[in-house]
């Protein structure tokens, strides 16, 4: 069984905000930790569009930038989990995420800090301080 997982792309980074954002790569990971990639295109002009896609392709994670909390709790009603506020190289996302390894503050959008962006981490994707892997 495949683990699919979406991240939100612009130009081979993570897109600034979801709820604009048109591009994604897919990730499908195979029980032995292989990885293909296909690059995705929302052609929904809805967020609700958008979460349909996500829904047909699959997926069960979304790597993102900033998200909107209707988007957010929209996405999450599907039960597809979110981890927002990213920032980054797809190719460096892709690298940390499969390793386990997207808590690092590096990852994190500029102001969305520890104690910084007055949100709990909880909210941004933050799990007990580090981001579940995805094996």
């Amino acid at each position: 069984m495949l683990n699919k997982t979406v991240i939100v792309t612009h130009r081979n980074r993570i897109a600034p905000v979801f709820d604009v954002a048109e591009n994604g790569l897919l990730l499908e990971i195979g029980s032995d930790g292989a990885i293909n990639r296909r690059s995705v295109r929302f052609e929904a002009s809805t967020l609700e569009g958008k979460v349909r896609q996500l829904e047909d392709w699959g997926v069960k994670t979304l790597l993102c930038g900033a998200v909107s909390r209707f988007a957010r709790e929209l996405i999450e009603s599907k039960e597809i989990v979110v981890y927002g506020f990213l920032a980054g190289g797809t190719d460096e996302i892709v690298e940390a995420w499969s390793e386990g390894l997207l808590s690092d503050m590096r990852f994190r959008m500029p102001g969305c800090g520890r104690g910084r962006c007055g949100e709990r981490c909880r909210r941004h994707g933050l799990e007990g301080g580090h981001y579940a892997r995805w094996r």
